[in-house]
């Protein structure tokens, strides 16, 4: 008895510590902790859950799904595990298994937004969804609600009208949900467009090909990076899906190594005191950071869309590292930016139609400057619309670009299960559709500063 107690309060214990670590960010800590906790209590539903739930956050989708069902097997009235569940199942690619999981959840808590609101993200909307829509709509009147849910209700309504066809209506919940989430933005977060100006233009002066031959050998040869980059939803999630289809290209997602280290480095190239071996560690660094997603593959894509900002940098790092540029029509790109929901981290312009009209520009000029920086042999454009009706000669061309044999497997991206991260991770499994091009003319008489970009 007195081992059994003991036991309990080991289970109580690492509760506690993977709590505190979750609550301080150190994700690999509390997975360290529910482990413990699992090993001595494996029918701890709570322990269980915890563990899924690092996992997932350290996107280890596979073994947190295997927890997370253990879980739910032993406490199957868990609204949140469901919740969980069906953001995995997402990720994951399996859709219908998602829906169930949200139903699931639903039913056990009706008055939960998040179960609808991610049913309407796992399928097209039909007339047959009235119920559904009559209940998100219910929902974005409910003013008890937080401010954080009546965003997504918006964005789910609007996506819902949007699959009806209904293009006044949609418009309107996606005014309401950009207005709201703007509300939500702290002043020192605001996107500040002179700022924003500035930042760019002081990174175009600086990285020159005379600056870049300055640092020529100081970086490393390997040719396995390859980076996607071009505005936020201009089909990048699409092309990386179909490129890691090639059983000799993998994909690391959307890292953050570029955005983290730019700070220090760009201070020091502006400064003059930036070294050889700084671009040496950063180098080996990422390159670690590559090999460690995907050990076979001859090329790894990071598909991080804002690394257009930090093109300098990567060359410098990697000379022989290759570009892929994806565009996108500018109206269609702003839109889609408008239009979705991005969650607890959104771009800081996201929510304003001039903010976004801004970032898109700022965004195209630097694409013009790299353009002149870049050798024609290391940097490829691929227009989305190519890749939607020219799909099978654009990925010719891009494998060609990779110096890799061509793989008739890039042509079913929508088999791959490798788990998607971002907002597109529905739309990035379907097999190719072509409604999304010159989306912007069905919305033309709401569009107002896009249509600057016509």
């Amino acid at each position: 008895m007195a081992s059994a107690d003991m036991s309990g309060e080991q289970v109580t214990r690492h509760l506690a510590l993977a709590q505190r670590a979750f609550e301080q960010g150190a994700t690999g800590t509390a997975e360290a902790n529910f482990r413990c906790a699992v090993q001595l209590s494996p029918g701890h539903a709570e322990a269980r859950f915890g563990l899924a739930l690092a996992l997932s956050k350290a996107e280890k989708h596979s073994e947190s799904i295997e927890h997370l069902l253990e879980s739910l097997s032993i406490q199957p009235n868990n609204p949140t595990g469901w919740i969980l569940l069906s953001s995995l199942f997402q990720r994951s690619g399996n859709f219908e298994d998602a829906i169930q999981a949200s139903k699931r959840a639903s039913e056990l808590a009706p008055t939960l937004s998040r179960p609808l609101v991610d049913i309407t993200a796992c399928r097209k909307v039909t007339d047959l969804d009235q119920p559904l829509i009559a209940s998100l709509e219910a929902m974005a009147n409910d003013q008890g609600r937080t401010a954080g849910e009546r965003i997504s209700i918006e964005y789910a309504l609007g996506k819902a009208r949007l699959d009806l066809k209904q293009a006044e209506s949609a418009i309107w919940h996606f005014n309401t949900a950009n207005k709201l989430g703007s509300q939500l933005v702290s002043p020192h977060e605001r996107y500040r467009t002179e700022a924003e100006s500035e930042a760019a233009e002081a990174v175009i002066q600086r990285f020159t090909p005379s600056f870049l031959e300055q640092f020529s050998g100081s970086g490393s040869d390997s040719e396995l990076p390859v980076f996607i980059v071009g505005m936020i939803r201009s089909g990048t999630t699409l092309l990386d899906a179909m490129l890691a289809s090639h059983p000799l290209i993998g994909s690391a997602g959307e890292l953050r190594f570029w955005e983290e280290r730019a700070t220090g480095l760009l201070t020091r190239a502006y400064r003059g005191n930036l070294q050889s071996a700084d671009i040496r560690q950063a180098a080996d660094e990422f390159r670690r950071l590559l090999r460690s997603s995907s050990y076979a593959s001859k090329r790894v894509i990071d598909k991080m869309p804002v690394n257009y900002q930090h093109v300098g940098l990567i060359r410098m790092a990697f000379p022989n590292a290759r570009f892929i540029h994806c565009k996108r029509h500018p109206v269609d790109t702003c839109l889609s930016i408008f239009f979705t929901d991005f969650g607890p981290e959104p771009p800081r312009f996201a929510f304003s139609r001039p903010s976004i009209v801004h970032a898109y520009r700022t965004y195209q000029r630097f694409m013009e400057h790299w353009k002149c920086v870049v050798p024609a042999d290391r940097i490829q454009e691929v227009n989305y619309s190519d890749l939607i009706l020219n799909r099978e000669e654009t990925l010719h061309d891009l494998i060609q670009f990779l110096e890799l044999e061509w793989n008739e497997d890039v042509l079913h991206h929508e088999n791959s299960s490798a788990p998607i991260q971002t907002p597109s991770r529905w739309q990035a499994r379907q097999p190719v559709y072509s409604s999304s091009l010159d989306r912007w003319k069905q919305f033309e008489p709401w569009l107002e500063e896009f249509s600057e970009l016509l």
